[in-house]
């Protein structure tokens, strides 16, 4: 009867998972994220999918769509991907502890804090903004506040609310808006007359309905796919980790050792996010933003990943890479 692996099973080093036409896990993963992004970006082109930054800022959880996927409120984009970081650093401690002890590693930590930092650096803060939010700035963006227009037939904000319930409100024809400093853009500041009577003096601004509060927005620019980055940093991370955990799997079966139900079941649960990840990289692609904006991310998604590689001066990978 096959025995269960512990942690005295055989090294990773000698069980290295079956490779596909020579490449390492992380390059077919990479190959295939970018052909999913490739794929996702001509089905828009061929049948004009995407749909346009106004549009999609509009959605509401009943918003009609081509697609279930379509729409920004869907359970996977609000539960999963709204999240991935957490879901991906769940991922990470559930294998991690999970693993035999030959697999646990201090390099893999390494690897985390550095993507982990790479992840905030893009999306939250860098010493300031958001890299992400300044690369809209300096490619040509704008910060405004859309101030309801009383030409408008469509019905302004409620009062006291914090967004705008106008069908577009970053379009002009909807909306009137007002430009603003970028900072505040970058520091999510929620506006109002009372709170900053000096910015709503702008010659031609409407006047606010009573209770007006609302935070302003980026328009144009170069808006760069932060879903298609951060799941692109996630999966190639995961891929990393989970190779050496299949490597090891393989080897056992080979060898007719059965893995811990612990190890294999958390393997399997991980390969499953992985897979998700990868199915909403191409969803993203088929229905949101344009072609340069998706291969920003990608690209951008990959630079975040070498940098998660650097070696760190204290960690001595070549001896664990032999253990």
């Amino acid at each position: 009867m096959p025995t269960p692996a512990t942690a005295t099973s055989p090294s990773p080093t000698s069980a290295k998972p079956p490779e596909l036409a020579g490449l390492r896990p992380r390059t077919v993963a990479a190959l295939l994220l970018f052909l999913a992004v490739s794929l996702g970006t001509l089905y828009a082109h061929l049948l004009t999918t995407a749909q346009s930054e106004a549009f999609v800022a509009s959605m509401t959880r009943t918003t009609p769509t081509l697609s279930y996927f379509a729409n920004k409120h869907n359970v996977l984009n609000q539960w999963f991907v709204k999240w991935a970081w957490g879901w991906t650093t769940a991922a990470f401690a559930a294998h991690w502890l999970a693993s035999p002890a030959s697999l646990k590693r201090r390099g893999s930590l390494a690897r985390y804090t550095l993507a982990t930092i790479a992840f905030v650096a893009f999306t939250a803060w860098f010493f300031g903004p958001a890299m992400m939010d300044r690369v809209r700035i300096l490619s040509g963006g704008e910060c405004v506040l859309p101030v309801p227009n009383p030409s408008s037939p469509l019905s302004p904000p409620q009062p006291g609310t914090t967004t705008s319930s106008s069908s577009n409100p970053l379009e002009p024809e909807t909306n009137y808006l007002l430009p603003v400093p970028a900072a505040l853009c970058y520091s999510h500041t929620v506006l109002s007359p009372e709170s900053h009577p000096e910015l709503f003096t702008h010659p031609g601004t409407p006047a606010p309905p009573p209770g007006f509060r609302l935070a302003p927005r980026i328009r144009k620019g170069h808006d760069v796919s932060g879903h298609i980055f951060l799941l692109t940093l996630a999966v190639l991370f995961l891929v990393d980790e989970l190779a050496l955990s299949w490597g090891l799997i393989w080897y056992a079966r080979k060898k007719g050792v059965r893995p811990t139900l612990a190890h294999l079941g958390v393997t399997l649960a991980v390969s499953a996010l992985v897979g998700l990840w990868a199915w909403m990289v191409l969803m993203t692609s088929v229905w949101f933003h344009t072609p340069d904006e998706k291969f920003s991310g990608y690209f951008i998604g990959l630079a975040a990943y070498a940098f998660s590689q650097i070696p760190l001066p204290f960690i001595d990978y070549l001896s664990e890479a032999r253990s």
